[in-house]
This record gives structure tokens, C-alpha cells and sequence, in this order.
């Protein structure tokens, strides 16, 4: 049976719009995808991980802090949040936090603080991006 040209066309063209329409939902898809604001991993450092005498071979062993900071390393658009009991010590417990994490290669102004944690011996970290940046 012989196929005629205008049969080979069409079966062409819509194959053609069959891979395109695919396309256009795969990436509007991930445009969603994208711009969902994601929550990442959290991590909760105690107040006994902080004073260890080892301090930086205590946290690291810690791996949902390694987690973390491997997630922001392939996203480092992403946003670190900590969260701190109020009062005096906390904030001072929260910024050589911030002098820590600095100095492990989390740049300051992808650091923020939010005072009121529910816990007074516990720092809680989160990492969240908006897909766009913070």
C-alpha cells in the first residue's frame, strides 16, 4: 500500500504539534515548579552542640546541618534562616552563629534572624528560595 504525500505530511505535522505541545507543558510545568516559594532542610542546633570544646567537629558531625549547608551550596540563592530565644543571650548566641556559618563561606546577607524561638536552648536553621532568588 503506498502512502500518499499529503497522509506522510499530516502524520508529520502532527507529530511536530504532538512534541511541541509536550514542550510547552514540560516547561510551564517547571516555571511552576520554579516559582513556588520551597521550604528546604531545617536543622536545630542545642545549646550543648554550641559549647562543645570542639565546636566546628560537633556541628559538622551534625548531618542534618551538613545537609544544609550541602542544599545551599548547590543553591546558594537560597535564603538561611535562624531562628533564636529572645533575650540577650540569644542574640548573641545567634550572631557568632552568623560569625560561624560566615566563615564556612555563607555570605552575611544570605543570613537572616527572627528573635521568639519557641525553645530557649535551641537555634533552628531553615533554608528557603522562592525559585528567583530570595
Amino acid at each position: 500500500m503506498k502512502v500518499r504525500y499529503h497522509d506522510a505530511m499530516f502524520h508529520t505535522m502532527m507529530r511536530i504539534l504532538l512534541l511541541s505541545s509536550l514542550m510547552m507543558f514540560l516547561s510551564a510545568t517547571s516555571a511552576q515548579a520554579d516559582s513556588a516559594p520551597l521550604v528546604m532542610p531545617t536543622c536545630n542546633i542545642s545549646q550543648s552542640q554550641w559549647e562543645s570544646p570542639d565546636r566546628s567537629r560537633t556541628l559538622l558531625a551534625d548531618p542534618a546541618l551538613r545537609r544544609l549547608l550541602q542544599t545551599w551550596s548547590a543553591q546558594p540563592a537560597a535564603h538561611l534562616s535562624i531562628e533564636y530565644p529572645g533575650g540577650e543571650q540569644g542574640v548573641i548566641w545567634a550572631n557568632r552563629l552568623v560569625g560561624w556559618l560566615v566563615a564556612y563561606g555563607v555570605p552575611g546577607r544570605a543570613i537572616s534572624l527572627f528573635p521568639g524561638s519557641s525553645n530557649m536552648n535551641t537555634l533552628a536553621l531553615s533554608l528557603k528560595t522562592s525559585g528567583g532568588g530570595t
